[in-house]
């Protein structure tokens, strides 16, 4: 520069040196070596760039956030997401977040065992269901006894199943028949062909009702009196009274005459047999007084 205008002069050739060589002061001297690195570094409390030399087989280059140095893999705290690639490493035990296993049974259904690998049932079987064993492990077993199931779910309970010693005093109550209608006092459950309804009595109504003793039947309530054709005494075609051992005609017309046929109490048993005949039965009153002697009859 002369007068303040750049002019050309000679000066001294540069000459060849190391890249970590003395000639840069922010360097720290070193010579090459093969996989080594260039990074800064911190040497006696002043940062030069140095020679990071190459770690060993398997390490990788990681930062602590101040520095970087070749560590063991099992150093690796952050990696991010990964979001592609195949594992094929190691099995990841559950302790790290795995299974600990490398391969489970087909269908199967997985479940915990603590620090061990994941274990896993077999596979099940059309209409069979999970349930815990005695040692409370998973597994997959057929129904059986009363109730079976099939594969959608569909339960079925077997013939002569239920019995009185399934069923017990209070256990079942009248929703759970699902009823078709509202019971109504004096009404009897019945089947109608296609679900349990209430309906009336048709047997009859009250305490007193027949009952089937084998070679006869007899009015449950023996006291009461019994009416055929009519539902008074006065109505009926024929009214047995009980008490008084008769038996009452109405005739052909339901007014308050009555004929009645009665019995004197017998002091032994006795049998009053009708001829095989038709005809008019007389009273004594219409009888004349008549003796018979021998084939010939006198007034």
């Amino acid at each position: 520069m002369s007068g303040g205008v750049p002019t050309w002069s000679s000066g001294s050739a540069s000459t060849a040196h190391e890249l970590l060589s003395a000639t840069h002061t922010d360097t720290q001297v070193a010579t090459v070596s093969r996989g080594s690195l260039i990074t800064g570094q911190n040497i006696s409390g002043t940062d030069y760039w140095a020679e990071l030399e190459i770690g060993t087989v398997g390490q990788i280059l990681r930062s602590d956030g101040t520095d970087v140095s070749w560590a063991d893999t099992t150093a690796i705290t952050e990696l991010g997401t990964i979001s592609t690639g195949t594992w094929n490493a190691d099995v990841i035990d559950v302790s790290f977040g795995g299974t600990g296993a490398s391969s489970f049974t087909s269908k199967g259904v997985l479940y915990g065992n603590g620090s061990s690998a994941l274990g896993v049932t077999a596979a099940g079987s059309s209409g069979q269901i999970l349930i815990a064993t005695s040692d409370g492990t998973p597994a997959f077993v057929s129904m059986s006894g009363d109730v079976s199931i099939n594969s959608t779910g569909a339960t079925t309970i077997q013939a002569d199943s239920v019995g009185t010693s399934e069923i017990i005093d209070n256990s079942i109550t009248e929703p759970d028949l699902n009823i078709a209608n509202t019971p109504t006092a004096g009404y009897i459950l019945k089947w109608n062909g296609t679900t349990f309804e209430w309906a009336q009595e048709t047997g009859g109504s009250g305490a007193s009702k027949w009952t089937d003793a084998g070679t006869f039947t007899y009015l449950t309530n023996t006291t009461d009196d019994i009416l055929i054709g009519g539902s008074t005494s006065d109505t009926a075609s024929f009214f047995f009274d009980v008490s008084a051992s008769t038996l009452t005609f109405e005739g052909s017309t339901a007014d308050s005459f009555e004929t009645t046929l009665a019995v004197s109490n017998p002091a032994s048993d006795i049998t009053i047999t009708l001829p095989s005949q038709s005809g008019t039965v007389a009273l004594t009153s219409q009888l004349h007084n008549a003796v018979t002697l021998n084939t010939t009859s006198h007034d």
